[in-house]
């Protein structure tokens, strides 16, 4: 995807109308491109918030090469009955109704945003980042002037463009915020709520019970709907690998490899569900008393056969849990409901 936008960039950097105009107007790809290569390994985005973003950079390119206000639509101005051109406000909706999926997505995964307020917070940053680019819009008048300036901004002798613009801004986003059938729990169609499984070896009331309760409140308390299954190792089948949507393993050390009841899930269903569960997410618990590294190894390489997703790095503790150890499995347990949620994992 980034390809295809990078060959339309180049093709509309060719002489555009107004070349001035067009290095200031990319200065916001520049920057949105660059911020997103950045922290693409950090942040993952799900496919449709990549969509998303390149809708909204390809339809920006486009009025950065022709200046907002000379874009070539007369059929669309003819048809609403006006001399102005609209394009700039259609820019300006898809802002909001593009941008509020994405940022909903970084706020549940890395700022631990639930409810409401997943929804409202990124509705709040598309006003206030629309407010904001009209101030440096503005600025940027001022300080260039003339003719650069005038086409800058745009305004197209509307005296309340830029009222207009984050209007436009804060209906697309308000839109994108609704759209969303997760916003009230009773639209939730059973296919929509997240299931996991949690498989877990070791005895009862061991420390790996501790990672995976933790794991399982973290889950819970999410602020998300979800279907939760914990199953012993030795009781999991492939219909519980296929049923759910991501995956925890929590297992002791036991002489530098996974627990036998672990090996034991593994063995039972690698065949049974082989390529059915290609591309599951999944996150690892160790409980060790050693190093662990031998644990962890058995298991990543087990689970490349399957081909599963690591949504976090394995967390490995060695002996008696810590307050800060179970903080981590709780996190991880929430992160796995949250991404599955917005659909990123």
């Amino acid at each position: 995807m980034s390809g295809v936008f990078f060959v339309i960039w180049s093709l509309l950097a060719i002489a555009p109308v107004d070349r001035a105009t067009w290095w200031l107007e990319n200065l916001l790809i520049f920057a949105g491109v660059a911020a997103l290569i950045a922290i693409r390994k950090v942040l993952p985005l799900s496919l449709p918030s990549c969509v998303l973003l390149f809708a909204f950079l390809t339809i920006h390119a486009v009025g950065a090469h022709y200046t907002y206000s000379l874009v070539p639509i007369d059929e669309v101005t003819n048809l609403l009955g006006s001399s102005r051109n609209h394009y700039d406000r259609l820019v300006h909706f898809c802002y909001g109704l593009c941008l509020v999926l994405p940022l909903r997505e970084l706020l549940m995964l890395h700022a631990k945003v639930r409810g409401f307020w997943s929804y409202f917070l990124p509705l709040d940053l598309v006003m206030s980042t629309s407010l904001l680019y009209e101030l440096l819009e503005w600025a940027a008048a001022v300080v260039f002037g003339g003719g650069l300036g005038a086409t800058f901004l745009g305004t197209q002798g509307d005296e309340w463009d830029a009222h207009k613009d984050m209007l436009m801004a804060a209906a697309g986003g308000l839109i994108a915020a609704l759209d969303d059938p997760r916003l009230v729990s009773a639209h939730r169609t059973r296919s929509m709520i997240p299931k996991i499984l949690i498989v877990y070896g070791g005895h009862r009331g061991g420390r790996t019970e501790q990672l995976r309760r933790a794991a399982a409140d973290g889950a819970r308390s999410s602020g998300d709907i979800v279907e939760l299954r914990e199953q012993p190792a030795l009781s999991a089948t492939e219909d519980d690998l296929l049923w759910a949507d991501g995956i925890l393993l929590a297992t002791p050390e036991h002489f530098a490899y996974m627990s036998g009841a672990l090996k034991d899930f593994f063995d039972r269903t690698f065949y049974a569900v082989e390529s059915q569960t290609v591309g599951r997410p999944y996150g690892l618990m160790v409980s060790a008393g050693n190093d662990g590294q031998g644990t962890i190894v058995a298991v990543h390489r087990i689970v490349t056969g399957y081909r599963w997703k690591e949504i976090a790095d394995p967390i490995l503790v060695i002996g008696e849990p810590k307050p800060a150890d179970i903080e981590r499995c709780r996190e991880l347990g929430a992160t796995m409901v949250a991404g599955l949620a917005a659909g990123i994992f």
